[in-house]
């Protein structure tokens, strides 16, 4: 449960952060969003150390899947917030909005355990855009290994 409200509040809180750099929501807008995503973080961070404290050892595959995605969104989530520093290393206006409709759909898909969708918005090797989707990446790994492992996925 906890997982699925992180990524559902990060999904709000990029595709917010997106729509202020085009210009339509005012930066106001990011204030609650920001917020409700690293109190969703923390959330999860909680249940992760409850779940650890357990003695049971079977469910260590998906917590680490658990681990490495709250690791991930908050990467994540601090490359977005860079945007509003640096608006000049955020991409041309019609890459944002390209990347914005993709984390939708990518966020929906990790939340639902589909596959990413395909058409990722082209990016620099190393830019702003390219860390953004190996976190994206990252995460798919993550909960597909467990699925992998033939272990239900953590959502």
């Amino acid at each position: 449960r906890e997982l699925r409200a992180a990524l559902d509040a990060h999904a709000a809180y990029a595709d917010v952060e997106l729509a202020v750099l085009l210009g339509e929501r005012p930066a106001a807008a990011l204030d609650s969003v920001r917020r409700a995503a690293g109190v969703a973080s923390n959330n999860l961070e909680a249940c992760l150390a409850r779940a650890l404290q357990e003695p049971r050892r079977s469910a260590r595959a998906g917590l680490e899947a658990v681990m490495v995605v709250d690791a991930a969104l908050r990467r994540l989530a601090g490359r977005l917030s860079s945007f509003q520093h640096d608006p000049a290393s955020a991409p041309d206006p019609a890459a944002l909005a390209a990347w914005r409709d993709w984390l939708r759909l990518a966020f929906q898909s990790l939340a639902e355990g589909l596959a990413l969708p395909p058409g990722q918005p082209a990016h620099e090797p190393n830019g702003p855009t390219a860390r953004i989707a190996r976190q994206i990446e990252l995460m798919d790994g993550a909960l597909r290994r467990e699925d992998r492992l033939g272990q239900s996925r953590p959502l």
